[in-house]
């Protein structure tokens, strides 16, 4: 179970095996300079928002009823909630088996730059 956010909106996943997985998600991680938490902000509320639909889906897969490729979408200017299914990707190289460059400098630059 994971979830980011930033300034007003935030979004949680859950993966698991035989489901899509973050890179099914987000394919690769944004080339060129991206904001960091510090320089764009996030809003308290949001993250508490996040913490509820992380330990909500956790609880799920406790109970043998897991949220299998759910995206869950928090909008905290609109108040809006809405879930969407994340299909698996044919040419997921993490799928596939094929994890290519997962190394911690190739993602932590992208942040840095």
């Amino acid at each position: 179970v994971q979830a980011g956010a930033v300034r007003w909106t935030g979004w949680a996943f859950c993966a698991v095996p035989g489901s899509s997985c973050l890179r099914c998600l987000f394919e690769d991680i944004p080339s060129g300079r991206v904001e960091t938490c510090a320089e764009a902000g996030v809003v308290g509320p949001v993250l508490g928002v996040l913490g509820g639909l992380q330990a909500a889906m956790a609880l799920r897969l406790l109970d043998g009823d897991p949220p299998k490729g759910e995206l869950w979408h928090y909008d905290g200017l609109k108040g809006v909630l809405r879930r969407n299914s994340v299909a698996r990707r044919t040419d997921c190289p993490l799928c596939r088996g094929e994890i290519e460059d997962l190394r911690v400098e190739r993602y932590t630059a992208s942040c840095a730059a």
